[in-house]
């Protein structure tokens, strides 16, 4: 039976890595935009897919694989269930749209039409909704999987765990290992990935990453870093930096045994870089939702009962030093794209011609990932090229229908639940805040653009709701 617990170890071991590379791999290939990227990240979903069946066999096979993956806490089990319920019905709604597809689009608004069901789920665009079943496919993996992994333990820990618990039965929290690689990996990479965009911000040049010149946004302020729309660079980091905070926040306490941990404070700089980002990224969107952020995290610092004052206080002059450097370094440029004029009626126009589209389609909606193409058979002319609806819900609306939308927003209510449970996280009650603020940016954000269409912002979407759901609930003094 040891082999058993060697394949899972395996296993284990290789889910670590490739979720890593995922983690630096995703905003590096120009936000994982292009056709190459997506694959690559739907194989590394699909392969932790694989790794996450060969564990959970391994474990059926030797109960006492369990012993290196054990979960620190109990999570409410009726929850898991609906949630994995949740998931499969989602992929199961977009199987059949692709499989009852009424028609493919074929470009220059002619469509191939086919034979379907209308009393069943179908699209309006074969092609778009397949290519969003796979990519769903691969994010629901990536979701089960790192939800799996966070909630497992090296072996060595295990022991030490069990050790400290007798010594001290009132331990409020413990961060594996896994934990700690993967928010310092989430760390680093962001704050070069920032560092990198504001260099290139200050260099001028319309190429990403002084690689690539995009075919859309040419100019250096409407990019930055790697993406092509600097908005997308923005809900990345609003994104990020809750969670880096909340990183910071946990290593500046002692772990149970005493011993401190070190170079906490070397993630204030990448805090104070990041959070800084949606201010000179020119996003106005960025800037309004940004300083939203910085007001909700400074809130959830007072939720410390140790130490409230001093917390409440580090939080706010750090966070208001990058609402300085953020108004010194881009304060002049963005107050000029305020005075301009606004492209809400552009978009407003937009919003209004997708709520009627939806009217004509409310139940199951145009197909997931329909909307580029949909939305010129609606309405041709002078509204060519769109291809994103600028609000996610609205888009969300009309290309999965009020059953879709339900099945979404329900798995959505699922993760976030978790967070407000009876009982406390093991990592204390500020970190899932801040995880749910983080989340809670991009859902703002996306009521007017469309950051839940990049690969790379709906990779950290879904990491951060594993993070979310993998936190251990168990009572404890702690954060």
């Amino acid at each position: 039976m040891r082999r058993y617990r060697r394949l899972h170890d395996l296993a284990d071991r290789l889910t670590e890595w490739i979720i890593l590379f995922m983690v630096v791999f995703s905003p590096w290939a120009f936000g994982t935009t292009e056709e190459w990227a997506m694959g690559v990240m739907n194989a590394a979903g699909y392969a932790l897919g694989l790794l996450f069946a060969i564990k959970h066999i391994a474990r059926k096979a030797e109960p006492s694989c369990l012993g290196s993956s054990r979960e620190l806490g109990r999570n409410s089990r009726m929850a898991t269930r609906l949630l994995a319920l949740a998931t499969v019905l989602i992929l199961a709604y977009c199987l059949i749209s692709a499989l009852n597809a009424g028609c493919v689009y074929l470009g220059n608004y002619q469509y191939k039409y086919f034979r379907c069901l209308n009393w069943l789920p179908h699209s309006y665009d074969a092609r778009l909704t397949w290519q969003a079943f796979w990519n769903y496919l691969a994010l629901a993996f990536d979701f089960w999987a790192i939800r799996d992994w966070l909630k497992g333990l090296d072996r060595g820990e295990q022991a030490r765990i069990d050790v400290l618990r007798i010594a001290e039965p009132g331990l409020g929290w413990f961060m594996p290992r896994r934990w700690r690689a993967l928010l310092w990996v989430l760390s680093i990479n962001g704050a070069v990935l920032a560092a990198q965009g504001l260099l290139q911000r200050m260099m001028g040049g319309g190429k990403l990453l002084w690689l690539v010149e995009p075919s859309l946004n040419k100019l250096a302020d409407a990019q930055f870093g790697p993406y092509a729309y600097r908005s997308n660079a923005a809900q990345y980091f609003l994104l990020l930096w809750p969670v880096v905070f909340g990183f910071w926040r946990l290593l500046s306490r002692p772990n149970p045994p005493g011993r401190q941990l070190r170079m906490h404070n070397h993630l204030l700089p990448c805090i104070l870089l990041m959070a800084v980002i949606p201010f000179i990224s020119l996003s106005r969107g960025g800037a309004i939702i940004g300083l939203w952020a910085i007001c909700a995290v400074i809130f959830a610092a007072r939720g410390e009962r140790r130490k409230g004052g001093k917390m409440v206080f580090a939080a706010g002059l750090l966070l208001g030093a990058a609402v300085l450097l953020g108004v010194y370094l881009g304060g002049e440029p963005l107050a000029k794209r305020f005075q301009e004029s606004l492209s809400v009626f552009s978009r407003l126009e937009i919003w209004r011609n997708t709520w009627e589209a939806f009217k004509q389609s409310p139940i199951f909606g145009t197909g997931p990932g329909t909307f580029s193409s949909v939305y010129g058979f609606y309405w041709s002319g002078m509204d060519q090229g769109v291809a994103q609806a600028h609000n996610d819900w609205l888009e969300l609306l009309l290309t999965f229908g009020i059953l879709g939308s339900t099945l979404v927003l329900g798995a959505l209510a699922l993760v976030l639940a978790q967070a407000f449970g009876s009982e406390r996280a093991l990592l204390g009650r500020t970190f899932p805040r801040l995880l749910c603020i983080s989340l809670g940016n991009c859902l703002l954000y996306a009521a007017v653009d469309f950051p839940l269409a990049i690969y790379s912002i709906l990779f950290l979407f879904v990491l951060n709701c594993a993070l979310l759901t993998a936190v251990s609930e168990r009572s404890s003094d702690g954060l």
